[in-house]
């Protein structure tokens, strides 16, 4: 398998929390251990108190799968102290202030840390004049990814990181040169702030040019991934989550709720809901990308030939069957959770009912306890269950209906795939002219 769902994709970013993957020639794995995806051929480690081999605080993994030719680096996210740890002294808190602007100079000797998180809070801000810099650990987040690449040649390379993680992985690929990049399968960062001001502008081009390959993931609600003032001025394609509010139990474990995917929604198919105005933005650019490769096209050789007519054609139906899949997928997620809230109206209503009878038929005869109320309304066929089932039936029916149309639309798109790869299986040279088209078309976008 190696076609995976944005919720096994954030599991497979989650698995670098998890102590047990910290060791060379363990067997990793997702969905409790089903899904295999090779082993772990490298481990750095540089948090404080596990003992590592970087001094920077950079911790990541190197998952081998031999069987789809695919290597995986993962980049943790922080962990530790905020105030004194390794991961916030010296990378968070630096990072912070030079994405907002208001740090003070970089240090003058490479990768040492930065300045004192006091200076880069009372520093007024000001406009940013001075060289890119980041820390040491972006710079050897960038070297871990290079050496991967280097050392296995032939292998495909996807990208994941949460939190610290996401500017790990954002400045890793926006590093990579032309044959490096075109190795990048994809990448899934999480809640990290925007590094984009951060880098030099060869990076910055190399940030656009991903497009869809490259996707960042940011919840409004959390407070962590700041700097998104602009879409187009981030590393990838920028993607907001449909998010809930995660709760807590206090205002801290609420942030790191809410930080953790904590307000995530999902469809029953493993998407994940993305809010309307990205799904709407992201089939616009596809559309406009591709209408500017027709003219680009028509321009230079008047009429269209048979081949680029069928490659605009199965781009714009990609394009419109991707949105609509996405916005069924939010569909699915709000709707289970309004089932969800409904359910636990209905449950305290019920609650509340059992205790009205109990309080009114104790004042008066005060025969029966509270449990015997329970047990008789449940014989009368009035459980809470019961009750509860009443009250969101036609949401799951309506949920049922909405879940067959995506289930179906989904099988629309996998045989629309199905036969393009099959008409390109036998015609190669048609073939090398879709990547070639496929070339031109991300020019275009990253030129929006």
């Amino acid at each position: 398998m190696d076609d995976y769902t944005e919720k096994q994709r954030m599991e497979i970013t989650n698995e670098g929390y998890k102590d047990e993957n910290w060791h060379v020639g363990h067997p990793f794995s997702i969905d409790h251990y089903k899904t295999k995806l090779g082993t772990v051929t490298r481990v750095v480690r540089g948090r404080d108190g596990v003992k590592g081999d970087n001094p920077n605080g950079l911790d990541a993994l190197v998952v081998k799968d031999p069987k789809t030719k695919t290597i995986r680096v993962i980049y943790q996210g922080s962990r530790g102290n905020m105030l004194l740890s390794k991961d916030w002294t010296m990378n968070d808190w630096p990072m912070a202030g030079r994405i907002m602007g208001s740090s003070p100079s970089p240090p003058p000797v490479p990768d040492r840390p930065c300045p004192p998180l006091l200076n880069m809070l009372t520093r007024p801000s000001m406009p940013d004049l001075r060289p890119p810099w980041v820390t040491g650990q972006l710079k050897d987040a960038s070297r871990l990814l290079k050496k991967t690449l280097k050392d296995n040649p032939g292998y495909s390379v996807e990208v994941y990181g949460h939190s610290r993680g996401s500017m790990d992985g954002q400045y890793a690929v926006s590093s990579l040169d032309e044959a490096e990049a075109k190795r990048i399968k994809g990448a899934w960062l999480y809640e990290g702030p925007d590094i984009y001001p951060a880098l030099n502008e060869g990076q910055k081009k190399r940030a656009r040019s991903y497009g869809s390959r490259v996707k960042n993931y940011v919840d409004s609600q959390d407070l962590v991934p700041i700097g998104y003032r602009d879409d187009k001025q981030a590393v990838g394609q920028v993607r907001h989550v449909e998010s809930t509010d995660a709760g807590g139990s206090n205002p801290m474990d609420h942030i790191g709720k809410q930080h953790s995917w904590g307000g995530y929604q999902w469809a029953s198919d493993g998407s994940l809901a993305l809010t309307e105005q990205t799904i709407d933005a992201t089939q616009l650019r596809t559309d406009t990308a591709l209408k500017n490769l027709r003219s680009q096209w028509e321009k230079d050789g008047g009429a269209l030939s048979a081949g680029q007519k069928i490659y605009l054609d199965y781009q714009q139906a990609m394009s419109l069957l991707t949105a609509v899949s996405q916005e069924m997928g939010r569909t699915d997620a709000l709707v289970a959770a309004a089932r969800k809230h409904q359910a636990a109206t209905a449950g305290d209503v019920w609650e509340k009912d059992i205790t009205d009878i109990y309080v009114y038929q104790f004042t008066s005869v005060g025969d029966l306890s509270r449990d015997d109320l329970v047990d008789i309304a449940t014989q009368e066929g009035h459980s809470k269950q019961r009750f509860i089932q009443q009250a969101t039936a036609s949401m799951d029916a309506y949920r049922d209906r909405v879940k067959k149309a995506h289930e179906n639309l989904d099988e629309l798109t996998r045989t629309t795939s199905a036969a393009l790869k099959t008409l390109l299986d036998k015609d190669a040279h048609l073939a090398t002219r879709f990547r070639q088209w496929d070339t031109q078309l991300d020019h275009q976008e990253t030129n929006l």
